[in-house]
């Protein structure tokens, strides 16, 4: 009996041990799938690649002159890109351009040492401080001119104190009768790699010499490897050990050596290394992206962005109507009812303004076109260009259900349409169910309205000069049907791109199948001359526009400021240089003296000092600021844990006398900790770190890097100490040149509202010419119309790249001035953040507006409607024309104009709601919009007169 119980305790014990171990297995594996978990693995996996590659000290593969630049890279541009696949082909190879391009400038600030001396050096780097300012202010332009610009400084700076060598030359010490071990640092490599040669030739001159002389000769016209035609001068050294000093002369010669001499541990072999270096970092850096399981910007723009923004609208366009039938009945209940509708309401609104911003104009999508589907089994689909259809109709159809949210404000208002917008919203429905499970949607389109009509995937809208030649079987004046239906339509094309694929494999040599091959091909091709147009673009093309220089003087004089924040922050790089360079008992004495070692590495301190200057520096100084504290705490970190890490891994039975193993280890661990503080929670993790932390974790571990190879490669664990300061004083100089630097005029302020006012601005004069041409075109014949409803479509794409432009350079300008927001101290004012999304909304609604009016002048019904109403139509248009010019004018009263109109559904062109005038119903659309952008604007203008410029210090 007693063991039966005790059998079956012992069994429930064994299941429920099983459960737990079960419940330990399933959380475990949960969390490891999170986010930010799998981002901080990815890197770290990386980093660790890298450090060991690095330490292991493999010159048959690593030139030991690079390995240090190597470990440091990693982490530093594993801590920038996106983890997901587009950001290897997309953003981190067409860095080879750009490093290519970064090479030649150093080259030429070598050259121009060599000809014209320091003088000539401090004026060419100053005019290339200034292009990297340029870049460095635009980063709106994209993550890659930022990144050029980071590349480019690593380069031109790590390279610089090459200068002095091809100036004056240099000497080495040669053993003639002893062997030296063989070494990482520059010198002694040079002698490993140069000293057989030149011992030869030192025997052979003894030989010949016998009797010959003491103190020293010259070789004549030495040749060894790429060196070819040089005098060395050699003296004979006294010592026991027979060495001898081999001095090289400076000149052009070593520039020249630097392009064609090779070998992994010829430390002349600068851009021969420095590729092998850039392959690394290829190579160790797919280890992030194109690890499996792979993430791509195409799953989460169709599994999560486009159903999220179609369910969310098509939740928005419900509610509007179920608020209109509650505002139609009264009681209580429908009052609480109202209430609970109206805060669903608002964050629906919410979620539209964020989805619709971040897939207008197909940005997003534009990324899948590096992510070709390689494990296709079929003839290929260049699918991106099928996305960016796909997104944008999706933006659209969220900005009309914003907008009907405003204009449609009862059951008797002309624009009222709830069964056909209703049928719309289970379409969108029925379109996100279908990606998110990715079956092909059961469901017909809304209507027939301009099925044939053709669509342009690349323009921000229809083409308005033919999409609305075909009347209308309802009259929606919003055409959100017809938007829904260009949904169904991409949807249902996107789904069979993706599907399985339905044509047999000889089918990829077709001409269907070539274009689609070169489809796939042509952005990885483009992707390097695109970069290198830009970065060309903004050094020779830019400053010799009308436009450049006219924008200097127009409000809110972004150039004007762009162009004093690049003069100042070339003053303050060149300034560093020049006391460098030209000020000897600086580049001497710029040292902590720790210790006897510290002076060996004085020349270095002055280069991280412009390097951290550099980096420090932001558009805006309250991003300068808290960058740069960001900055000096990752700085004093990094190198006091570097600092211990070469303490405790000291041991004199390995290469260096330092424990490479325990160096790998510690490395790893500090890089993992630091990715896991700086990574974001969610989706976001996998596109970038954390704003507020991740400048501080990138330079603990940039500081740690180097701190801890300095010792392991050039000087040992002897000159810990001095490395150690030496590096951290360094950074701050740089840091507080900076800080000092943002505060001198002319400052820009992330968190001023001058910025984003001056868009409203752009947007009322764009109004005004738009309803300049649409007033002129209704006044003449069909042809003039159709003329100019040409010219609106010309000047919409110029107004829309404009805005778009504009849009994203203040944006940027308050997220970099928005670190540390959690710090109530650097908090900059959060309505800023909200009026700039809302003004991004405004963006596509602007965009409307010659849309309507398009489709209005070359319509001859509607030409016709407009006549029979420009009594009553031309007076408002006249008012709304003049309003956005800026003139103050009373607007005209509805009653004096058409008393009757007072007690019809529509505001402005009395039309009954039961109406089918699909004219009118399109110009009560019209003026309704353009009464919605004015109420908007002036809004605005009263928020962003709240608005604090600067730190409001948490109040």
């Amino acid at each position: 009996m007693s063991s039966n119980i005790s059998q079956g305790r012992s069994e429930v014990s064994q299941r429920g041990l099983a459960q737990r171990i079960q419940s330990t297995s399933k959380n475990a594996i949960d969390w490891l799938s999170k986010d930010h978990i799998e981002v901080t693995i990815r890197i770290t996996m990386s980093c660790l690649v890298g450090y060991v590659l690095t330490i292991a000290y493999l010159p048959a593969i690593i030139p030991p002159s690079v390995a240090s630049l190597l470990a440091l890279l990693v982490p530093f541009l594993g801590f920038l890109m996106p983890t997901l696949c587009f950001s290897w082909a997309g953003v981190i190879v067409p860095f080879f351009t750009l490093f290519v391009m970064s090479w030649g400038i150093s080259a030429g600030l070598l050259a121009s040492c060599v000809v014209g001396g320091n003088d000539l050096l401090v004026a060419m780097f100053a005019l290339v401080s200034l292009w990297l300012g340029s870049l460095r202010f635009n980063k709106a332009t994209g993550a890659a001119a930022s990144l050029a610009a980071i590349v480019i400084v690593y380069n031109v700076v790590l390279l610089f104190p090459n200068y002095r060598t091809v100036q004056d030359g240099f000497s080495m010490e040669v053993a003639v009768d002893t062997v030296i071990p063989p070494s990482a640092a520059t010198k002694e490599a040079l002698r490993d790699f140069y000293g057989p040669a030149i011992r030869s030739l030192v025997e052979k001159w003894k030989s010949d010499n016998e009797n010959g002389g003491s103190g020293g000769f010259v070789i004549e016209n030495f040749s060894h490897d790429c060196i070819s035609g040089i005098d060395i001068q050699i003296n004979l050294n006294e010592s026991d050990d027979g060495s001898i000093t081999a001095v090289f002369p400076g000149g052009m010669w070593q520039i020249h050596s630097m392009w064609t001499c090779s070998g992994t541990t010829n430390p002349l072999a600068v851009y021969h290394n420095m590729t092998l270096m850039l392959m690394w970092i290829y190579a160790i850096l797919a280890i992030i992206s194109l690890t499996p399981p792979w993430r791509t910007i195409r799953s989460a723009l169709t599994r999560d962005m486009i159903p999220g923004t179609l369910n969310t609208a098509a939740k928005h366009i419900r509610l509007c109507y179920q608020m209109l039938d509650i505002e139609s009945e009264n009681g209580d209940i429908e009052r609480t009812q109202k209430e609970n509708v109206q805060k669903i309401q608002g964050l629906t609104r919410g979620g539209l303004v964020k989805y619709s911003n971040a897939l207008f104009g197909g940005k997003l999508a534009y990324y899948t076109a590096f992510e070709p589907r390689l494990l296709r089994c079929g003839p290929p689909e260049c699918t991106y260009e099928l996305l960016v259809e796909l997104s944008n109709a999706v933006s659209k159809c969220g900005i009309i259900a914003l907008g009907l949210e405003e204009l449609v404000d009862s059951k008797e208002n002309v624009l009222y349409q709830k069964k056909v917008h209703l049928q719309a919203a289970e379409t969108m429905e029925k379109c996100a169910l279908a990606l998110a499970t990715g079956e092909l949607p059961d469901c017909d389109e809304v209507t027939n309205e301009e099925v044939a009509a053709p669509k342009n995937t690349l323009s921000q809208d229809d083409d308005i000069t033919s999409s609305m030649m075909h009347k209308s079987v309802r009259p929606d004046a919003m055409r959100l049907n017809f938007h829904a239906d260009n949904v169904l339509t991409a949807t249902r094309s996107w789904l069979k791109a993706m599907g399985p694929p339905e044509r047999a494999v000889n089918c990829c040599f077709t001409k269907d199948g070539f274009t689609s091959v070169m489809g796939i091909i042509k952005p990885f091709v483009l992707a390097h001359f695109i970069f290198l147009r830009r970065l060309l673009h903004v050094a020779f093309v830019t400053p010799f526009q009308a436009s450049s220089w006219k924008g200097l003087f127009e409000p809110p004089y972004i150039n004007f400021i762009k162009v004093g924040w690049c003069i100042k922050f070339s003053v303050g790089m060149t300034a560093l240089v020049a006391m460098t360079v030209m000020w000897p008992e600086f580049r001497s004495q710029f040292v902590v003296r720790v210790d006897e070692s510290a002076s060996a590495i004085a020349s270095s301190n002055s280069g991280w000092a412009i390097v951290a200057y550099c980096f420090s520096t932001t558009q805006t100084s309250e991003g300068t600021v808290t960058k740069g504290l960001l900055r000096l705490l990752g700085t004093c970190l990094g190198g006091f844990s570097g600092w211990l890490a070469v303490l405790a891994c000291q041991d004199s039975s390995h290469r260096g006398e330092i424990n490479p193993y325990g160096l790998i280890a510690w490395l790893t661990i500090t890089t993992s900790v630091c990715v896991f503080v700086a990574t974001e929670r969610g989706f976001m993790a996998r596109i970038a770190l954390s704003a507020d932390y991740m400048n501080g974790s990138v330079y603990f571990v940039v500081t740690e890097v180097i701190v801890v190879y300095y010792c392991f490669y050039l000087t040992g664990p002897e000159s810990i100490n001095a490395v150690a300061v030496n590096r951290i004083v360094a950074n701050v100089v740089g840091i507080a040149f900076a800080m000092v630097l943002g505060f001198i005029p002319p400052c820009l302020w992330g968190g001023d509202p001058r910025f984003c006012d001056a868009i409203a601005d752009q947007h009322q004069q764009n109004l005004a010419a738009y309803l300049s041409i649409f007033l002129n075109g209704m006044r003449g014949n069909l042809e003039e119309g159709k003329a100019a409803a040409e010219m609106l479509d010309s000047l919409l794409k110029s107004h829309m790249s404009k805005d778009v432009t504009d849009h994203d350079l203040v944006s940027d300008f308050y997220s970099d001035a928005a670190r540390l927001q959690k710090l109530k101290i650097f908090m900059v004012d959060p309505l800023l953040k909200l009026e700039l999304a809302l003004t991004a909304r405004d963006i596509s609604v602007v965009s409307y507006i010659p849309n309507i009016m398009g489709r209005l002048l070359v319509n001859p019904e509607y030409r016709e409607e407009f006549k029979k109403k420009q009594d009553t139509l031309v007076p408002f248009l006249k008012y709304f024309l003049q309003t956005n010019k800026g003139e103050t004018v009373e607007k005209p009263h509805l009653s004096e104009k058409a008393p009757e109109m007072t007690a019809q559904s529509s505001r402005y062109m009395g039309i009954e709601s039961d109406s089918v005038n699909e004219g009118g119903i399109l110009l009560e659309l019209l003026l309704q919009i353009l009464e919605m952008l004015e109420g908007r604007l002036n809004g605005r203008r009263e928020v962003l007169g709240k608005v604090q410029r600067g730190y409001i210090g948490g109040c």
